[in-house]
C-alpha cells in the first residue's frame, strides 16, 4: 500500500464546538434505551428551554420508527415526521414547520443532505436557529 501526505488546501484546522447552553456536542451512550433517554432530553431542552426548532436525521427509517414508537418520543412535544414514503404535499408541510419555533421534525438521513429548511420565523433566528441532531 501507498499514501499521499500532503498539507490542507483549506489551511490550519480551526475547528472547534460551539456553546449549547449546557447541552454536550457529542454524547455516546451504551444502549438504545439510553440513546433515547439522551435523545429526549436534549431535544426537549432545547425546545422547552431555548427555544429553538430541532430536526433530529436518524441513520436508518427503522431508527426512527423505533424512536418514533418508544416513551420517550411521547415525551416530545409539536413533532413531526419526514420520511420518504410520505406523499409529496405532507414532505412539503413538514419541510415548511421544519424551521419554526419550538418544532421538532424526525427524519431519515436521505433529507439530512440536500434539502433546504428555510426559516421565515424571526423569533428563531433570534433564538439561534435550528439546531440540527444527528444519531
Amino acid at each position: 500500500d501507498r499514501y499521499s501526505v500532503m498539507p490542507s488546501i483549506y489551511g490550519e484546522y480551526n475547528f472547534s464546538w460551539k456553546s449549547q447552553n449546557g447541552i454536550d456536542p457529542l454524547s455516546i451512550v451504551q444502549s438504545r434505551e439510553a440513546q433515547f433517554v439522551q435523545l429526549t432530553k436534549q431535544i426537549n431542552s432545547l425546545v422547552v428551554d431555548c427555544p429553538r426548532a430541532v430536526i433530529v436525521v436518524f441513520e436508518t427509517l427503522e431508527l426512527l420508527r423505533q424512536y418514533d414508537t418508544s416513551p420517550h418520543c411521547n415525551q416530545v412535544w409539536q413533532k413531526n415526521l419526514l420520511i420518504e414514503d410520505m406523499s409529496q404535499v405532507s414532505k412539503e408541510f413538514a419541510i415548511r414547520k421544519a424551521a419554526t419555533l419550538r418544532q421538532v421534525t424526525l427524519t431519515t438521513k436521505a433529507f439530512g443532505r440536500g434539502m433546504d429548511f428555510m426559516c421565515h420565523d424571526d423569533r428563531l433566528v433570534e433564538a439561534g436557529g435550528t439546531h440540527l441532531i444527528a444519531t
